[in-house]
């Protein structure tokens, strides 16, 4: 039982070591995500604002712009 326990913890770390590896890229792809949202709260904010800009279908925009967020 033992030397299978051992085989299954070396496994084990093997993958946590793989899975840290991408830890950075991860936080980063988040920390892009939120300041791209943030961004998009504001451009949405001042659109509002604009009388051309009104005519346009923000909406619409917004979600094809959030979907994006997503798929970065």
């Amino acid at each position: 039982y033992f030397n299978e326990a051992a085989k299954l913890a070396t496994s084990c770390s093997e993958i946590l070591q793989k899975i840290s590896t991408y830890e950075q890229t991860f936080a980063q792809l988040a920390k892009s995500a939120y300041e791209f949202s943030v961004l998009l709260k504001e451009l949405e904010r001042k659109s509002r604002d604009s009388s051309k800009l009104q005519k346009l279908p923000i909406e619409q925009l917004f979600g094809v712009l959030k979907q994006l967020t997503f798929l970065s």
